[in-house]
């Protein structure tokens, strides 16, 4: 069994995706499917993040993930590990983060800190993504 389907160019990929970025955010946070203790949390992660406050945005990662239905109480669902454990697990990913962070900024046009350069519409929202080991 052969494919002959075309191969996929990463590079023109990742561009159309960087160039449609700052729309696709601005519909995203228009839409209202984000909100309630979500997106409470995910703000305050955001500004302890670009504040550097490495123990609170530890602190309200850990509620946020939570708040996503990343753990459940009970014997059955998802469980996430002990906050020490998630804590030293964000220590490891820190640096390919901050790289990541950097080069995203640079290639979509935010700011020092993962701040937009235009806002849209409405409460001003960072767009930065972490993903805890």
């Amino acid at each position: 069994m052969s494919d002959k389907r075309a191969p996929i160019v990463w590079e023109e990929k990742r561009r159309e995706l960087l160039a449609q970025m700052p729309e696709a955010h601005a519909e995203f946070q228009n839409s209202g499917v984000f909100g309630g203790p979500s997106l409470h949390f995910h703000l305050r992660a955001l500004e302890a993040a670009n504040e550097a406050d490495y123990d609170l945005f530890s602190e309200l990662l850990y509620a946020l993930l939570v708040s996503w239905g990343m753990h459940r109480m009970g014997k059955s669902g998802p469980k996430m590990r002990p906050f020490n454990d998630f804590k030293a697990s964000l220590v490891m990913v820190a640096p390919a983060y901050a790289a990541a962070r950097s080069r995203l900024a640079k290639a979509s046009g935010l700011g020092q800190g993962g701040r937009e350069a235009a806002k849209p519409a409405g409460r001003a929202r960072k767009a930065t993504v972490v993903k805890p080991v």
